[in-house]
């Protein structure tokens, strides 16, 4: 809850089951934020039609989908006005804590979901991925970013609206010598390469920089990019 709470002070909120939603609203209520809920990502690629019609009751339109099927189910809740980001599975061998055997499409899915999403008149804003915690191999962000910028590039061909958010994920050290332990990438190479990849990927778009929301609590570090 703390941790909810120190991302609502900062201004997002990444979270993934119905009960963390109800959490990270409630101090935004108490301090009469409401009408920042639309900053609550709601990170969960596989939610119920309850937890669906709560977010879309509260103004939570942010919303991260993987597949076809949680597609229809959010086109299904009355008076929606989802703003869907699509979650990336990625090359996370080398992690210690692996992802995307449960969570992510791969790449090549993108184009049929982007196109399922736009018969159903969902919007589609942006990308998501995780490379996992404990990240062995700092050109997992690099691989995931030339992903995210398929993506970006397949919607612009399917003539839906540019997509305008990247959402890099979590599991970043938060001490020097790198999590789990000697030899892993350091914080600092890892912000490094994200740096270099964030740069080739609006260099590649001919954008200006946009807010890549993460998540990082650790010792001494948290992540984030303007």
């Amino acid at each position: 809850v703390d941790l909810l709470k120190c991302g609502v002070d900062s201004g997002h909120a990444a979270v993934a089951v119905k009960g963390e939603v109800v959490r990270a609203r409630k101090p935004m209520v108490i301090a009469g934020w409401e009408s920042d809920a639309h900053k609550i990502i709601y990170a969960n690629p596989a939610k119920m039609e309850d937890a669906l019609i709560y977010a879309a009751d509260n103004n939570i339109n942010l919303t991260v989908f993987d597949g076809e099927d949680e597609l229809r189910r959010m086109a299904a809740i009355p008076g929606q006005a989802f703003e869907c980001v699509l979650r990336l599975a990625t090359e996370d061998s080398s992690s210690v804590c692996k992802f995307s055997a449960k969570f992510g499409a791969d790449v090549n899915e993108a184009e049929h979901l982007l196109t399922v999403a736009k018969d159903l008149g969902l919007k589609v804003v942006g990308v998501s991925f995780h490379t996992g915690s404990g990240c062995g191999d700092v050109a997992a962000y690099r691989i995931a970013m030339e992903h995210a910028l398929r993506v970006f590039q397949t919607a612009e061909a399917l003539g839906m609206p540019p997509l305008t958010l990247v959402d890099i994920g979590g599991g970043f050290p938060g001490d020097m010598s790198g999590y789990g332990g000697p030899g892993m990438p350091t914080f600092q190479e890892i912000a490094a390469q994200v740096r270099e990849s964030v740069d080739s990927f609006c260099e590649a778009l001919d954008a200006t920089p946009m807010h890549i929301p993460t998540t990082g609590f650790g010792d001494k570090h948290a992540t984030g990019r303007q």
